[in-house]
């Protein structure tokens, strides 16, 4: 009886963690030109930068319906900071397809994904060559990204992100794989150790 207990606790742990998983799978290029997208599938999206265009709820481009711009109108003037937040959530196998429509190269294209976690910073991947690609971002843990230029502004073009997949899963829920593993390995051993305790003898 308490090798089953001790097991059923250790699967109920474990599948409470996955249970909580939530999936994100966001194709921006199925809204029309102009449609203002704060939140969807447990993720907002705000601009948050400087101008010349304002601060606010992006909205889709009219410029070829790319996808998710950096700007309150869906083309020009934008905003150089675009933020998507996982709302309290951590990410993980975060991908979109991105297109730096303004200037793809040269030193005003260089648009940037800011990546960042409950302690601060992950990392920065330069999006300045990506023209209509996927990237996957090699990182977990994700709080937020800040879509950016790097221009404080002084740069008015648009970028789009044409569409936005992730896993995410609430803080309490994620825990650390060295503890995962740990906390099987000490069910599994304890279990055995139970199953091998000798049977009392039964009195004649």
């Amino acid at each position: 009886m308490i090798k089953i207990t001790q097991f059923s606790i250790a699967a109920l742990l474990i599948f409470s963690s996955v249970a909580q998983a939530n999936t994100v799978a966001i194709d921006f290029s199925t809204y029309k030109p102009g449609t203002a997208i704060s939140s969807l599938d447990g993720v907002t999206f705000s601009l948050i930068g400087t101008g010349p265009g304002s601060k606010g709820t992006p909205k889709i481009g009219y410029i070829g319906n790319h996808g998710l711009s950096n700007s309150t109108v869906g083309g020009y003037p934008t905003n150089n900071i675009l933020e998507v937040n996982f709302d309290g959530m951590l990410a993980s196998d975060v991908k979109f397809n991105f297109d730096n429509f303004g200037y793809p190269f040269g030193s005003r294209g260089r648009s940037f994904v800011d990546v960042y976690g409950t302690g601060g910073l992950l990392g920065s991947t330069n999006l300045g060559t990506h023209e209509g690609s996927t990237v996957d971002l090699p990182y977990s843990g994700i709080s937020y990204l800040l879509f950016n230029n790097h221009s404080g502004g002084a740069y008015n073009w648009i970028f789009f992100i044409g569409d936005l997949a992730a896993t995410t899963a609430p803080v309490s829920a994620t825990p650390l794989p060295n503890a995962l593993l740990l906390m099987v390995s000490g069910f599994g051993l304890l279990g055995t150790v139970m199953g091998r305790r000798p049977k009392a003898n039964k009195a004649v």
